[in-house]
């Protein structure tokens, strides 16, 4: 493939927040996710995929900067996460906020697990209490459509994730 030269097309945010519960992750997103539309002159509304209750504290605050009601979902599936990300393209969202990712990826985590251990069991075998190393390549491809459209749609997305222990 030869090399061509590359244009200035306009590319979507994606960002993310790691930090501790309470430690401003929702309300720093709706600031940026704000500040990305007015920046880009964007008409559409701003979506909160929302795990934590977290939405309705900024909710007011993005109606009063934006003039629009924050959309969302309250969910923490895998598959509602995916779900929201489609109607998030199909309803022209300007900005996506996920808050918190962690919990999603907890129950596709926990889900594999489950199919784990009921393969276990067939074969006499003992549950597993927690998964390891060996099983993170089938746990990333289940993520993988996930990532692939956080990098790839077009779509301002800013993701939130909790902090955990640090090793």
């Amino acid at each position: 493939m030869p090399l061509t030269k590359l244009g200035n097309e306009q590319g979507y945010l994606k960002a993310g927040f790691l930090g501790y519960q309470k430690s401003g992750k929702s309300y720093t997103s709706a600031k940026l996710a704000i500040g990305v539309r007015g920046f880009f002159k964007l008409d559409g509304p701003i979506a909160f995929f929302d795990t934590e209750s977290g939405s309705g504290y900024i909710a007011e605050m993005v109606k009063a900067e934006t003039g629009k009601d924050l959309l969302g979902v309250r969910a923490r599936s895998f598959k509602d996460l995916m779900q929201f990300a489609r109607d998030c393209i199909t309803e022209k969202v300007s900005v996506a906020i996920v808050d918190s990712v962690t919990h999603p990826w907890r129950e596709l985590m926990d889900s594999y697990l489950i199919q784990l251990n009921e393969k276990r069991r067939e074969r006499k075998f003992a549950p597993l209490q927690k998964l390891e190393f060996q099983h993170w390549s089938a746990i990333k491809s289940m993520w993988e459509p996930w990532s692939e459209f956080f990098l790839n749609s077009p779509l301002h997305m800013i993701v939130c994730g909790r902090a955990g222990a640090i090793w």
